[in-house]
């Protein structure tokens, strides 16, 4: 009975040594727009009845409505085109991203109107280039509120950014593709009363290009191919080999360390062990560049998990493990993507 008792107590121990390591790991992801391979050139361009030349914008004080707030908007447009052409620049994708210095006459046409074929095929002729992408729409609302807080003043500002992005080549008679993007950025600040809120917030005109400024940096992913980080995770236990594993990915050394979980699940008597090694050497794989090892690997954990972890059981851990998988399964279909656009 000792024994049993004491074997018992082993196998909690053993459980509660498994653990979770994290690892971050940068993945490069296709745009959501497809470009014919031979588009090199690229042109940004806004229409002028993007925005008008000021905006009116709520501004609170102690819950109080202020009127006739306005703040000047006009470099809004601009400024999230410039955003935009820069950040597609730096991925270093198209041989050239160029910006439309001349606003296009938009005269009695209606906001959010496509550019007509004709004016397409003018921009692309005009600047040599082989596509054009349009801001054909574009809506900031701003939203500034001040209180007391006892002794203290807090103000905040946020600022919301709309946009459509369409995308259009000479020879179609209609866009691409259309992206709508949806941002915000907001700021708080506080201080006693000796210090005006005005002096730590930005001003409205500087609050709304700063928002257009980073709405157009993360629309860039819509256009070009790019890195993300994500965070990925493996098992620890105890026992030499696990060890020595972990010691190698620690290092960063995944070949090593995959050897050494790949023996593990081969020897490994528990359903447990041999779940979390399958889901340890899917890590290796992915992080080697081998996805389609990786996912074989992480369906062989998920469905490990599936079968034992019962209705009573922690399901944590099936949870994450479905997780991965899908993560794998979606950046399969996404290099098949990547590749076709590179």
């Amino acid at each position: 009975m000792r024994w049993t008792l004491g074997f018992i107590g082993c196998l909690l121990a053993c459980v509660s040594c498994d653990t979770l390591r994290y690892v971050g790991i940068e993945t490069y992801n296709p745009s959501e727009v497809t470009f014919p391979k031979e588009t090199s050139t690229v042109l940004l361009v806004t229409p002028t009845h993007l925005q008008p030349a000021d905006i009116h914008y709520t501004y609170l004080i102690e819950g109080e409505e202020q009127d006739s707030c306005r703040a000047e908007a006009d470099s809004a447009r601009f400024d999230l085109c410039r955003a935009l052409g820069e950040a597609m620049a730096d991925a270093d994708f198209f041989r050239d991203v160029l910006l439309y210095h001349d606003s296009l006459p938009a005269a009695g046409v209606t906001d959010a109107r496509q550019l007509t074929r004709d004016e397409v095929e003018r921009l692309c002729a005009e600047t040599d280039v082989d596509a054009v992408i349009s801001i054909d729409h574009l809506r900031l609302t701003m939203r500034r509120e001040d209180r007391r807080l006892g002794e203290i003043k807090i103000g905040e500002i946020d600022v919301k950014v709309e946009a459509l992005l369409r995308s259009y080549l000479p020879d179609r008679i209609t866009p691409l593709a259309e992206v709508f993007v949806e941002d915000s950025l907001s700021w708080a600040e506080s201080g006693d009363f000796g210090i005006p809120l005005d002096r730590l917030l930005p001003t409205p005109e500087e609050a709304l290009r700063t928002a257009s400024q980073y709405a157009g940096a993360r629309a860039s992913v819509y256009f070009v191919p790019h890195w993300s980080n994500e965070t990925r995770w493996y098992y620890t236990s105890i026992g030499a080999r696990w060890k020595e594993a972990a010691a190698y990915a620690g290092r960063e050394r995944w070949e090593e360390a995959e050897e050494r979980w790949q023996l593990i699940h081969a020897s490994a008597r528990r359903w447990s062990s041999q779940a979390r090694a399958a889901s340890n050497v899917a890590l290796c794989r992915e992080m080697q560049g081998d996805l389609e090892g990786a996912y074989t690997w992480g369906h062989k954990a998920y469905t490990l998990f599936r079968e034992h972890v019962g209705e009573n059981d922690d399901q944590t851990l099936l949870q994450l493990q479905e997780m991965y998988v899908r993560s794998l399964a979606e950046r399969l279909r996404k290099d098949k993507l990547l590749d076709k656009q590179l």
